[in-house]
């Protein structure tokens, strides 16, 4: 099974960040994050609920700011997807979260699509997205957790 060509079908590119990118990236991005090490990241990770799973897939989140970051957890998935061999995925992404979070559409989904472009270089992973909407995440009725 382990050789076996697959498909992934669902699977969240926001919530596929590991735990190592995302330090990185807020150290990089110089975002603030309640921990300080990979090891405390990881505990973080250990989801009590659906609750704490949002929670901790929006503090993520906050830490791409660029097209490289954006370019980077796009690769850095294809690249583990190739580890599983993984030849197709279906990959949601939530453009209102980045969108709320001050990074434009062209920021966003440029540097997804270099990503995509280099995993299906250099893996032969084909990735296409399914945009996800939020519909209680708004700027209007001001619903949206942990906003800034």
């Amino acid at each position: 099974m382990q050789a076996a060509p697959k498909a992934e079908l669902h699977v969240h590119l926001e919530g596929a960040i590991q735990p190592a990118t995302a330090l990185e990236l807020a150290q990089r991005n110089k975002v603030p994050l309640p921990i300080e090490t990979e090891g405390e990241l990881r505990h973080l990770f250990a989801y009590r609920d659906f609750d704490h799973l949002i929670e901790i897939f929006l503090m993520v989140t906050r830490c791409l700011k660029t097209r490289e970051d954006y370019e980077q957890i796009v690769y850095e998935l294809g690249a583990r997807m190739a580890e599983q061999h993984i030849r197709y995925a279906e990959v949601t992404v939530t453009p209102s979260t980045h969108h709320l979070l001050g990074v434009p559409h062209d920021v966003y989904f440029s540097g997804m699509h270099r990503g995509r472009a280099r995993v299906q270089d250099d893996f032969h992973v084909e990735i296409n997205w399914i945009f996800n909407i939020v519909r209680q995440w708004n700027d209007s009725t001001h619903t949206w957790p942990m906003a800034d």
